[in-house]
């Protein structure tokens, strides 16, 4: 199965943060290494995933909720803990007790240091500095080991330029849809010095166009996408609200091809800001949206050759499968129609700019 590229990076964010807080500490002990994986992966569902487990979910989440639902992990601690006090030693029970609350304690200025952002490596330790007047309790506990967080701070950068690198012969074009600025649709596009200047460029498209690279072109395009949006939110670069991969019919003639594509992109995170289109000519079974409901879907219709428009479109709306029409095709003479019909359960209706 392919690596979900968001979970190698949050677990990577785990592995640096984990190791930052050890710097902190100036220790390393197993109790430790778990409360800091512990309030880490809290910190990380609750931030990037917006899951909660001690107070109400949210469709955003504030720097407020993370610290609230940080304290309510921290409360599940101490009573895991309290749980063993009748078989842990006397000294052993005080040291994980405070533990439990110290690291807790180291959260603000971790995750400050997590959004810290950096034009280049020499930055990190005026940067990091600066922080840490902010926070004069951990900068006197960090005391002579502030190399030491220097230096793995720079590692973390150096491997990050490595992970969002990407090479040049394939990229992904975002094409805006008619009358929204903030939702795109992705297509693969490829430039290949080598072939190009060894070949007609009609016979490179011809070969690039075979539907038996369909699979592997759509694997492509969803890494590329990943890596993309993945260094956009790091930078702070624009984030559109919604980005659309279009799945092709010829994908769903093999069901363990769609089951790799949506594992690649079934991740809170991406679900946030990533819609999957179907051809409406497929014959989705309600399987596959029981199977990923978490995913947004739209279906994408061509009316040129539909005689009831609003009829058909009533239909897909309350199907309950789907969350946006993307109008691929219609008459002139129906636009209007389309223009004035109100949607009662999708969220919005979508005109593809290149059809």
């Amino acid at each position: 199965m392919e690596k979900n590229l968001v979970d190698v990076y949050m677990n990577y964010k785990v592995q640096r943060l984990q190791n930052y807080g050890l710097i902190l500490m100036g220790r390393e002990d197993s109790f430790l290494k778990e409360c800091l994986s512990f309030y880490l992966r809290t910190y990380i569902s609750s931030y990037y995933y917006h899951i909660f487990e001690t107070i109400d979910s949210k469709d955003s989440c504030s720097d407020l909720d993370v610290s609230l639902e940080l304290d309510g992990k921290k409360l599940e601690l101490l009573d895991q803990l309290a749980d063993r006090e009748l078989i842990e030693s006397n000294d052993s029970y005080v040291l994980k007790k405070e533990i439990i609350l110290k690291t807790r304690s180291l959260f603000p200025f971790l995750i400050s240091l997590d959004r810290l952002r950096y034009e280049e490596k020499e930055q990190i330790p005026s940067k990091v500095s600066q922080l840490l007047v902010e926070y004069p309790e951990i900068s006197q506990m960090l005391g002579e080991r502030l190399p030491s967080l220097f230096q793995a701070v720079s590692n973390t950068y150096t491997q990050l330029q490595r992970f969002f690198q990407q090479d040049g012969y394939y990229h992904v074009d975002y094409s805006l849809f008619s009358d929204h600025d903030n939702y795109v649709f992705m297509s693969l596009d490829y430039q290949i010095p080598l072939l190009e200047s060894n070949y007609k460029r009609s016979l490179v498209e011809r070969v690039y166009r075979d539907k038996k690279l369909l699979f592997m072109k759509i694997k492509v395009m969803i890494q590329k996408f990943i890596l993309s949006f993945l260094d956009d939110y790091y930078h702070g670069r624009k984030i559109y609200d919604r980005y659309f991969l279009f799945l092709p019919s010829e994908i769903f003639e093999k069901k363990e091809d769609v089951d790799v594509i949506l594992q690649m992109v079934a991740q809170p995170f991406l679900q946030r800001y990533l819609v999957l289109g179907i051809p409406s000519a497929i014959s989705v079974t309600q399987g596959l949206f029981r199977k990923y409901p978490h995913f947004s879907f739209a279906c994408c219709q061509d009316l040129r050759y539909i005689s009831d428009v609003s009829g058909k479109l009533a239909t897909l709306d309350t199907s309950g499968l789907y969350d946006y029409l993307v109008i691929e095709g219609y008459k002139p003479k129906s636009l209007e129609e389309i223009q004035k019909y109100a949607c009662v359960v999708v969220r919005d209706i979508l005109f593809r700019k290149d059809v």
